[in-house]
């Protein structure tokens, strides 16, 4: 992956934001060793900057020399930064700071991070220059980026709240420090001796570290310091360079009445330095009025220093419930001056452990498994030509010849998951290599692929007719840590096609006890934590005895989980009669797969093609294929109702649903239609079950799709509609809106909208 990196930080020092951009970049860099990034420099490399050797795969693109100095950032990265996305081939833009450039390519993911909304919430305590450059970046880069990195839940919370209406719908959430700089430093006592000299303390101290602008609050620390100093020989130390306003600043300390000695100002220092004040100072004070993130705090914390800081913001996130830290609620002098004073007398012992998730090993890993997954979720949806129609438990091993890869591509199937156990990978190459003859593709379970993917995986990846690899069926909540390890490792030796894990669906009160099934919406979120490329879950509506009653609901929250995560799902369609599921017909299938798209599946899968073998517990029979191999009538019935199905595809396909609600009966969990959609006037059904009403938008138009609910008798649609609307059958073809229709069993009709 090619990733170019907005590097300004680099260029012009900054203490916070150039510390976090400093730390993750390193180890985003030698996490992810088979990446090229290149770090865009507008004005060179900034000096102060402690960094390291750089590993190869970080390319320097220094453009000090070919611009006036005195040439803004922002007009040189609006300038460069769209070439040389084309130039380089990149895939991922990546800036630190809420700034995209306009006209980056559309093929190319962009990714920014919020450190705050101090732009939003202290607008008067910043530059007129930098409010004038977040006024018109700031906002635009939220709402555009396909990607959002906040520093800490806090900011991830304001994001929210303020752009709702955002492209990213996920936030990543994480923000750290450099532990190889920050632990707890144990000085000789010559050397203790050498730093205090070396910065004038001569007693207790107390330490602020931060720029020195209005929003750090530096001028109410100076103004509880001289009781302080003088009534308990407790001293101030500043860390951090002049910001704006810093004048301010000057005008307290030169004051007559203001005790020089009791406030030393350090101005830079470095890292190792800085350390070091931390290790030796009695606690770290910060009365900052908002933080994103609180790093200071972090640092301290980490070299063992006490911190007293104020109860808003971030800070709440960093020292809430973290031993040797307190918050102070409001600014009352006295209440600081105590507060302090008691941290001192009676130190508290921090524990570093409670820190643990500010570690950048930990975020980057977390960041690269996003990343990877998008990526591998963008090259299944830019390979995949349109909506592909699954078999799940496709041809058997002794049969995975060519004329039966022909009878499947005959039935209307795209994909076939084949479970072949222990095969030889020689074997499992002939058999792709027929696959491909027959312009399919599979999803390969085996143990070469699950157990020891190190062997198989690197032979198998390439083939063109591999579609992915087969993982697991219906993960138990107790199976999903060992699920998400048994991923990680597959997918580490294939970042392009997809490994492939079913999902447990949500039959209710109808759910083996020995499961221990949650909340089923707490269940989707845990199995999003595997990190799967799509959603796949079986659920097979139509029993003997009707309707399962939360099959509507299940569709909804997986639907919410799509939206949630970004990523499509992929539905099943029953088409194997076995224990109470009755032997299908067109109307049981047409149910099931109009309704999957009305919600927006983005893969049809079958249970099964070929029957299984009967066992104890399950008396399969008559699937499209027969144990003994011989077609059925239900391998008719399909490849009728996948002839109609290809003709709607295309529509539904990377379609956008906007709503999904209910019409006469409202099943439990889902909602009823309230509002008729744009340019219908009129919208009536008759029937025993009502009708879904799906309404999505593709290629700039809009649609609406009504499925009757009932596989077992006709409906009758009455609709009024504006002169544009346009109603579409199954081949897309559009023809006037008539008053009313009869919509037969578990069919669905189409109207162009405008």
């Amino acid at each position: 992956m090619n990733i170019l990196v907005d590097g300004r930080i680099w260029s012009l020092y900054s203490a916070g934001v150039g510390t976090f951009f400093t730390s993750a970049i390193l180890e985003w860099v030698q996490q992810c060793d088979a990446d090229t990034f290149y770090i865009l420099l507008p004005k060179g490399l900034d000096a102060r900057y402690e960094l390291p050797p750089l590993p190869d795969n970080i390319k320097l693109l220094d453009y000090a020399k070919r611009f006036p100095k005195r040439l803004p950032n922002i007009i040189i990265l609006q300038w460069l930064v769209p070439r040389l996305c084309r130039k380089l081939a990149i895939d991922l833009y990546y800036s630190p700071v809420p700034h995209l450039p306009y006209f980056i390519p559309s093929k190319v993911k962009t990714m920014v991070t919020v450190h705050d909304v101090v732009n939003i919430e202290m607008a008067h305590t910043m530059s007129w220059t930098n409010r004038l450059a977040t006024s018109i970046f700031f906002a635009q880069a939220i709402k555009k980026a396909d990607y959002l990195w906040a520093n800490s839940h806090y900011t991830k919370s304001k994001v929210e709240e303020y752009f709702p209406q955002r492209r990213a719908h996920d936030i990543f959430v994480g923000g750290a420090v450099d532990r190889h700089v920050f632990y707890p430093r144990i000085l000789s006592d010559a050397d203790h001796q050498n730093l205090r000299q070396k910065y004038g303390i001569h007693s207790k101290y107390i330490l602020f570290v931060g720029s020195l602008e209005p929003r750090k609050n530096l001028k109410f620390l100076l103004g509880i310091i001289p009781e302080l100093y003088q009534q308990h020989g407790i001293q101030l130390v500043v860390v951090g360079g002049k910001s704006w306003k810093s004048t301010d600043i000057k005008d307290i300390i030169e004051a007559p009445e203001f005790p020089k000695a009791s406030t030393i100002f350090c101005g830079f220092v470095t890292n190792e330095e800085l350390a070091m004040l931390y290790s030796c100072a009695d606690c770290f004070v910060s009365a900052a009025l908002m933080e994103g993130l609180g790093m200071p705090q972090i640092e301290a914390l980490l070299c063992g220093c006490p911190v007293v800081t104020a109860h808003n913001t971030a800070m709440i996130e960093v020292a809430n419930g973290k031993d040797g830290a307190v918050t102070v609620e409001g600014y009352n002098p006295h209440d600081w001056q105590q507060t302090i004073l008691n941290m001192i007398k009676e130190p508290k012992t921090v524990n570093p452990q409670q820190l643990s998730e500010y570690d950048w090993k930990t975020i980057i890993s977390r960041l690269k498994k996003m990343i990877c997954t998008i990526f591998l979720l963008l090259t299944i949806l830019q390979t995949q030509a349109e909506i592909p129609i699954v078999a799940y438990y496709g041809i058997p091993l002794e049969h995975s010849n060519v004329n039966r890869f022909k009878e499947f591509k005959e039935a209307g199937f795209d994909v076939s998951i084949c479970f072949y156990d222990d095969t030889p990978v020689d074997t499992l190459l002939r058999i792709l290599d027929d696959a491909q003859k027959s312009d399919i593709q599979l999803i390969i379970s085996s143990g070469w692929v699950s157990v020891q993917p190190h062997v198989g995986i690197p032979r198998l990846k390439n083939h063109p007719a591999l579609y992915g690899y087969f993982l697991q069926d219906e993960p138990w909540p107790k199976d999903i840590p060992e699920t998400t390890r048994r991923y990680q490792a597959m997918a580490k030796h294939d970042t392009k096609k997809p490994t492939y894990v079913n999902l447990l669906p949500n039959y209710g009160d109808g759910m083996p006890r020995e499961i221990k099934m949650p909340p089923y919406k707490d269940y989707l979120q845990q199995t999003a934590t595997i990190g799967l490329p799509f959603i796949s879950f079986d659920f097979y509506p139509i029993m003997k005895s009707g309707i399962r009653p939360t099959w509507y609901s299940c569709l909804e929250d997986i639907r919410q989980q799509s939206l949630r995560t970004g990523k499509p799902f992929w539905a099943f369609a029953l088409c194997t009669p076995h224990l109470d599921y009755p032997q299908p017909t067109n109307e049981m299938l047409r149910l099931q797969v109009y309704s999957d798209l009305a919600y927006g599946a983005q893969a049809i899968e079958y249970f099964t093609y070929w029957t299984p073998k009967v066992t104890k517990e399950w008396d399969f029979h008559d699937g499209p294929i027969g144990i003994d191999g011989q077609r059925t009538k239900t391998y008719t019935l399909v490849k009728r109702m996948n002839q109609e199905l290809r003709g709607v595809l295309p529509l539904f396909d990377k379609a956008e649903v906007l709503t999904v609600n209910h019409l006469l009966k409202i099943p439990a969990g889902t909602t009823k239609l309230q509002r008729i959609p744009a340019n219908i006037r009129k919208l009536k059904v008759v029937g025993r079950q009502g009708a879904l009403i799906s309404t999505f938008r593709k290629a700039g138009h809009l649609y609406m799709a009504v499925v009757n609910k009932d596989y077992e008798s006709d409906m009758k649609l009455y609709i009024s509609a504006r002169s544009n609307v346009t109603m579409l059958d199954k081949q897309l073809k559009e023809t006037a809106v008539k008053s009313s229709y009869k919509v037969g069993g578990g069919d669905m009709l189409l109207f162009k909208l405008k």
